[in-house]
C-alpha cells in the first residue's frame, strides 16, 4: 500500500495536473456550446503540440528543474517540499512561472485568440499560490490536493460547455483526486484539514475564474473585478445567472466613466497597448484621464458582480 501511495503521489504531482487538463482539451473529441470554451481538438497538429509544449515547459519542466536545484543546494529538504517552513520560495517560483505563462499567452495569442481556459489556468495558478503563500504560516496546505482541485475545477466548467464530450473524464479526475488525497493521508504527509481545504480552495478558484472569463464576449477590453467602496452603479439589473455586466463609459452623477478603482482589473493586450501609447503625459486626475481614453478608443468595459477581489478597509490618507 505504501508503494502504491508513493506511485500515485508521483503520477498525480501538482505540476502535472494542469497539463493533463490541457491534453484532454487538445486530443479528446468535443463540440463546444460556448465560444469561450471551444475545444481545440480540430486544431492543426502543430498548433496542438506548440500549445502543449508551452504549458509543459512552464507548468512542469521549469518549476521541476527549479525544485531539483533548490534541493541540490539544500534550500529544501525534499523534492515534494514536506517542511512547512521551506515552502515560501518554491511557492514564489510557482507564482512567477504562472505569471510568465499567462503573459506569454497574452502576448503571443492576445485579444482572446485562444479559448478562455488557456488564460484562466495560469491565472488560477497565480491566485492559488498567492493564497497559499499568505496562509502558509498557519497551515501546510496539501499541494497534491490543490493540483487535483485545479484539474477537477477546470474539467467541471469545461465539461458543462461541451455538447459532445464524455463526462467520464470529469468523473475520472474526481476519482484521481480521491486517490491522491487518500495517498497523502496514508503516508501521513498532511492532516485531513490540510488535504481537504487544499482541494476545495483550488477547485473553487479554478472553476470560478473559468466561469467569469467564459461570460466575457469576444470583444471585451477591460474587466473590473474588485468591490471598490461598494460601488454598484450598473446600468443593468443584476441576476444570479450573470457574473459580468457591460458598463457605460458615459459621465454620470455616480461615475466619471467605466472605471471602478484599480485594485484589480484584467485588460487585453490590445487595449493595454492603446492606453500605454497615449497615457503620458496626462493633465488631469489620472482616473478621469483613464476614462477619457476609454471613451476615446471606445473600449468595451465590464464589471464583475459579485466580485472576486475585496478591498480591506483600513485608515488611509484618502479616507
Amino acid at each position: 500500500m505504501r508503494i502504491l501511495s508513493h506511485l500515485f503521489s508521483w503520477v498525480f504531482l501538482p505540476l502535472f495536473m494542469p497539463t493533463y487538463g490541457i491534453l484532454i482539451t487538445l486530443f479528446v473529441p468535443a463540440i463546444s456550446t460556448h465560444y469561450a470554451m471551444t475545444s481545440l481538438y480540430f486544431a492543426p497538429l502543430p498548433t496542438k503540440w506548440a500549445l502543449f509544449t508551452i504549458f509543459f515547459m512552464f507548468s512542469v519542466v521549469a518549476p521541476g528543474v527549479s525544485f531539483i536545484l533548490l534541493h541540490r543546494f539544500k534550500v529544501i529538504s525534499t523534492i515534494d517540499i514536506e517542511r512547512q517552513g521551506e515552502r515560501g520560495l518554491p511557492l514564489i517560483i510557482m507564482l512567477i512561472y504562472s505569471l510568465v505563462l499567462f503573459f506569454l499567452l497574452a502576448y503571443k495569442a492576445g485579444n482572446n485568440t485562444l479559448p478562455s481556459y488557456y488564460y484562466a489556468l495560469p491565472l488560477s495558478g497565480v491566485a492559488i499560490t498567492s493564497l497559499f503563500l499568505l496562509i502558509n504560516r498557519w497551515i501546510k496546505i496539501s499541494l497534491h490536493a490543490a493540483g487535483a482541485g485545479i484539474l477537477v475545477g477546470f474539467l467541471a466548467v469545461y465539461t458543462s460547455a461541451q455538447s459532445d464530450f464524455s463526462a467520464g473524464w470529469l468523473l475520472g479526475s474526481i476519482i484521481a483526486a480521491g486517490i491522491t488525497m487518500s495517498a497523502r493521508l496514508y503516508l501521513k504527509k498532511h492532516r485531513p484539514i490540510e488535504v481537504y481545504s487544499g482541494f476545495v480552495l483550488a477547485t473553487l478558484i479554478t472553476a470560478g475564474l473559468n466561469l467569469y472569463l467564459n461570460q466575457l464576449p469576444m470583444n471585451w477590453d477591460l474587466l473590473f473585478d474588485s468591490d471598490f467602496l461598494g460601488f454598484k452603479y450598473l446600468e443593468a439589473d443584476t441576476n444570479a445567472d450573470t457574473l459580468v455586466y457591460l458598463k457605460s463609459n458615459s459621465i454620470s452623477e455616480q461615475c466619471h466613466g467605466a472605471t471602478k478603482g484599480c485594485h484589480f482589473y484584467m485588460i487585453t493586450y490590445m487595449a493595454a497597448t492603446k492606453l500605454l501609447e497615449s497615457f503620458l503625459p496626462f493633465h488631469e486626475v489620472s482616473d478621469h484621464y483613464f476614462n477619457f481614453l476609454i471613451r476615446k478608443y471606445r473600449l468595451n468595459v465590464y464589471w464583475a458582480e459579485p466580485t472576486n477581489v475585496h478591498k480591506v478597509m483600513r485608515k488611509s490618507t484618502w479616507l
